[in-house]
């Protein structure tokens, strides 16, 4: 139905109903629910592209009407936050991405602490940033991989009162060297 599919939808629909309608109200409940959902995650989606286009005006207005409809959506707090961030109030800000991090998902979560390390490094609280900056990922960090599995992350650092990251470095598990003691690391 979100993408514009709605008469082959309500087709099928109505033919399942005429066949099996003890099975078609679940199924219609179930698309329903995620119709919206969809629904609401683009326009979610479109207020982050207004917000990254310097449409600040705009993506407040999306992300506020989307918090009238389902207030504890954690995703939208975040977002509400950075716009916070960007122009209205840090205090604002704060308080809804502390209020996001019990209700979010591991996404939101991630981005919840991220803006909440920004936030304390653009306050002056350089140990506090760097605290919310290691936590982006815990809880989610496996213990350990083993050959077969697969585990993908990205932590940032901000570096406080000077320093630079010279580069990086992508390695895979080598079942010949599971504790990765031969590296080279390049400069």
């Amino acid at each position: 139905m979100a993408t514009g599919r709605l008469g082959p939808a309500t087709s099928w629909m109505s033919s399942l109903t005429s066949r099996d309608p003890q099975r078609a109200g679940p199924l219609f409940a179930a698309l329903s629910k995620a119709t919206a959902e969809y629904n609401r995650r683009k326009q979610l989606d479109q207020a982050r592209q207004a917000f990254a286009g310097g449409q600040t005006d705009e993506a407040r207005r999306e992300i506020d009407a989307l918090l009238r409809d389902n207030p504890r959506w954690a995703a939208a707090m975040v977002e509400r936050a950075r716009v916070s961030l960007r122009s209205d109030s840090l205090l604002a800000a704060r308080s809804l991405l502390e209020a996001a991090l019990p209700l979010a998902d591991d996404d939101a979560r991630y981005d919840a602490y991220i803006n909440l390390g920004v936030l304390s490094m653009r306050e002056g609280k350089s140990a506090e940033g760097i605290a919310d900056f290691a936590r982006c990922s815990e809880g989610t960090v496996p213990k350990v991989i083993k050959p077969g599995q697969s585990y993908e992350t990205c932590q940032a650092f901000l570096i406080a009162k000077g320093g630079a990251i010279v580069g990086a470095v992508w390695s895979e598990y080598d079942p010949k060297h599971p504790d990765k003691t031969n590296i080279n690391w390049k400069r």
